[in-house]
């Protein structure tokens, strides 16, 4: 398993769990579980010595990883009270009644990026994306043909293709551009869920 595919794919139970079921921990868990079961042959008793043994207490009694689940502690406290306090609501109501054009998405993006302390990086990476999506949106167009005497359906999948091949590039280049701007995994997972959230709306509004 050890830099194979197979290393590839407790995470990704997890985040398709936090998906689906919207568990973070619960879903979290369940990807420790399946790693432990890959790197113990799914050996069901050894998985689970070496999940809490090599795993929780081997965590805990590394000072740095200590420090990580205290600073993740404070960062949780902070959001609660801040959700309690009525900050959230506060600004998604401010957002609605101020942000109402492509440039303001942008600006309000680049505040975002800067607050969450990703620096000149975060403000950066918005722009380089818009011009990411806006070459790969050209591109996908070269593949939007049909007939003259065309059906809706035809019409329909054209549109799918070139649709789903520019969210397929701009999935593709903004790895690297998120990699090297502001050095985040969790980033360009947000980017792909967006990206995915783009395409499930564009579909569904075509039955609905």
């Amino acid at each position: 398993m050890y830099a194979t595919f197979w290393s590839l794919v407790p995470p990704l139970v997890a985040i398709i769990l936090a998906l689906i079921t919207k568990e973070v921990y619960s879903s979290l868990f369940v990807g420790i579980v399946t790693a432990a079961l890959f790197c113990t042959g799914f050996h069901v008793v050894t998985a689970y010595t070496t999940m809490f043994n090599e795993g929780f207490i081997a965590s805990l009694a590394d000072s740095s990883h200590v420090g990580i689940l205290i600073f993740l502690v404070i960062l949780g406290t902070i959001v609660v009270l801040m959700n309690k306090a009525g900050g959230s609501a506060a600004y998604g109501k401010w957002a609605e009644e101020k942000i109402k054009s492509r440039k303001g998405t942008l600006l309000a993006t680049f505040a975002l990026g800067a607050v969450g302390g990703y620096g000149w990086g975060g403000m950066l990476l918005p722009m380089a994306l818009a011009v990411c999506g806006i070459v790969c949106s050209i591109l996908g167009s070269f593949l939007v043909k049909t007939k003259e005497d065309a059906t809706q359906e035809s019409l329909l999948k054209s549109l799918r293709t070139g649709t789903y091949t520019a969210a397929v590039l701009a999935a593709v280049l903004a790895a690297p551009l998120t990699l090297w701007i502001v050095g985040s995994w969790g980033v360009y997972i947000a980017i792909l869920c967006g990206l995915a959230g783009g395409c499930a709306i564009g579909y569904f509004t075509e039955y609905y």
